[in-house]
């Protein structure tokens, strides 16, 4: 549905700014530009039209203010979602989501919430809403959790979520594959990364009939 409605509509840029002063950059392109997602502390991502999104990008370069264009061609988590929310909640009729074993931090309501209401409707507000990213790291942290796994293709919020902690709330993070770094070494020296941080590994799975000896 995104790629066939959305597709060439719009664009996605990660500001170096925190939410208001992105806010304050944004402003005079009215509707056309919006907060789309609050990564950290100095991490906000607008989203809008392409030209107006081009128009940004070179106001902040001469300002020497990092805006880095995501490679997205449409604008998620704006009023453009608006024009493909019917039609969504028909294509994810059905979806039949139950309480999940591990509990899990919405980026959309920034707090726990059971996953028995992630239904049809809570994803189209997925899509349609702006992602609370560092709200939902700061209540983790609020919570006690201080140890984060960026499970991803490459790291890009390990450094929001130490932001988001700050020097007065220090965590740790530690991410799994990187950029021209897929591979199982690299997955496996991400889980030594995690090891020495002090997370408990199964290493069994990797090692099967290995047993643990004394140094």
């Amino acid at each position: 549905v995104i790629g066939q409605r959305l597709a060439g509509k719009g664009g996605m840029v990660s500001l170096g700014l925190p939410r208001p002063e992105a806010e304050e950059r944004i402003a005079p392109y009215g509707a056309r530009i919006a907060v789309a997602a609050v990564n950290g502390a100095a991490s906000t991502v607008v989203a809008g039209e392409p030209a107006a999104l081009d128009e940004l990008i070179a106001g902040c370069e001469a300002d020497e203010v990092r805006a880095k264009r995501i490679p997205v061609d449409y604008a998620s988590h704006t009023p453009q979602v608006e024009s493909i929310r019917d039609e969504l909640l028909r294509v994810l009729d059905g979806v039949a989501p139950r309480s999940a074993d591990i509990p899990l931090y919405s980026t959309v309501e920034a707090e726990p919430v059971d996953t028995a209401g992630l239904d049809a409707a809570y994803w189209v507000r997925n899509l349609r809403q702006e992602v609370r990213f560092g709200p939902a790291v700061e209540r983790l942290i609020a919570d006690g959790f201080g140890f984060f796994v960026e499970c991803a293709a490459h790291p890009v919020l390990s450094m929001s979520i130490q932001e988001t902690a700050g020097a007065e709330a220090p965590v740790t993070t530690v991410g799994s594959l990187r950029r021209d770094d897929g591979g199982s070494r690299r997955f496996l020296t991400s889980l030594a990364e995690a090891h020495v941080a002090g997370a408990r590994i199964d290493w069994a799975p990797q090692f099967p009939g290995a047993r643990t000896v004394d140094l």
